[in-house]
């Protein structure tokens, strides 16, 4: 996980979640200013390179997928065995 700092000098996480040849899929751990965000990429886009960008919120539909895949992730209960 990389840690970024905003121009206000707010510091937020940021998680890689796809990457395809230049193509980079981030997601930012907290809610952030908008504004801010966009700001922070329009000023540092020479000095990181970034050429375009876009930021989006999760729709609903987003939400449910990442709940199911980590419910399905999540090892199934343990049976535990009675001593009689």
């Amino acid at each position: 996980m990389e840690r970024a700092a905003a121009p206000s000098a707010e510091v937020f996480s940021v998680e890689l979640e796809e990457r395809h040849g230049g193509y980079f899929k981030l997601r930012v751990s907290k809610n952030i200013d908008l504004a801010r965000a966009f700001d922070a990429l329009e000023s540092n886009k020479l000095r990181l390179k970034i050429y375009d960008y876009n930021i989006s919120q999760f729709t609903l539909e987003q939400v449910f997928i990442k709940f199911a895949r980590e419910q399905e992730e999540e090892p199934p209960p343990q049976v535990g065995k009675a001593s009689v």
